[in-house]
């Protein structure tokens, strides 16, 4: 009888995670739901927003450091 109850309590946890988890697959499966509408409201709205275009810099290159000289003076 304890093997049975063993048994009886095991699948009874089992299904207990189960409901669980499609709970939060059910919570998830909202979620995504409510995210795909807002998304798709942005793209039905987005023909109304201005678009702003990166600007060009004056210029990309960086300026060439020149070298520096050393004098060296010479004995005699």
């Amino acid at each position: 009888m304890s093997f049975e109850h063993n048994v009886k309590q095991a699948f009874s946890g089992v299904k207990r995670d189960t409901m669980e988890l499609k709970d939060h697959i059910l919570g998830l499966a909202e979620r995504l739901e409510h995210l795909e509408a807002t998304v798709s409201d942005l793209k039905r709205t987005e023909s109304n927003l201005v678009q702003i275009k990166p600007s060009k810099k004056a210029s990309s290159k960086k300026p060439a450091k020149k070298a520096n000289k050393k004098k060296t003076s010479k004995k005699k």
